[in-house]
């Protein structure tokens, strides 16, 4: 996966592997899952829900999920996943479920 981090007017680009998958399991809650194997957020679990909002067949509720620790002798498990979720995953999912919402919205 790729996607470009904006800081102003300069572009930072990102990328990471993902291995992913969906889960339909509950109709009322379709949920993407994702495991982060290989760049800077390498072991973080992801899942994204899409739930219809109040029952509205055209609204939806998305929502995403991230389980990520990484060690850091003397940083302790946090401190990574704290930068790296403040300044990249935080905006970049932003945008991406902003996306998937308008989507999920979209008539058929």
């Amino acid at each position: 996966m790729v996607a470009v981090r904006q800081f102003g007017p300069v572009g930072v680009p990102v990328s990471w592997t993902a291995e992913q998958w969906a889960d339909a399991g509950d109709t009322f809650d379709l949920q993407l899952r994702f495991h982060h194997v290989r760049g800077p957020t390498r072991n973080m679990h992801v899942t994204w829900h899409i739930r219809r909002r109040d029952g509205q067949a055209n609204k939806a509720r998305v929502t995403i999920e991230h389980v990520f620790t990484r060690a850091v002798p003397v940083l302790g498990p946090d401190a990574i996943p704290a930068v790296i979720d403040r300044f990249f995953v935080r905006p970049i999912a932003g945008r991406t479920l902003a996306t998937f919402k308008t989507l999920a919205e979209a008539p058929a």
